[in-house]
């Protein structure tokens, strides 16, 4: 029976190439919506100074749905952040080498072969 280790099995087997091609994608979505939302509230906010004349005044109740907000934004910035960690070391562990570059070298050996 011959032992092989975890890291040369998960390598072999192209399951921590899919893990990483996951966890890029779910950061890319979390870090993408979470700017996207960033900027849609301060576009929102520049019209609103815009059109007033000045900066408005928040209530009580307006300041903390505003509050909220950020830590929803925050926390898919953190939360894609911790993926893109997570890709990186699961690729640097099997791989020896970083999430981006395994996903190119995985893109090259699929177009080749498609070509072939």
């Amino acid at each position: 029976m011959m032992n092989r280790s975890l890291r040369t099995v998960l390598g072999e087997s192209h399951v921590a190439m899919a893990a990483v091609a996951l966890l890029v994608l779910w950061c890319a979505e979390n870090v993408l919506t979470g700017l996207a939302e960033c900027l849609r509230q301060l576009w929102i906010w520049g019209l609103w100074i815009v059109s007033v004349g000045g900066f408005p005044s928040f209530s009580r109740a307006e300041m903390a749905l505003q509050e909220s907000r950020f830590v929803g934004w925050a926390g898919l910035l953190l939360e894609g952040l911790f993926e893109f960690v997570f890709a990186w070391l699961v690729s640097r562990w099997v791989y020896g080498t970083g999430p981006l570059q395994i996903l190119r070298r995985l893109g090259n050996s699929l177009m080749e072969k498609r070509n072939a």
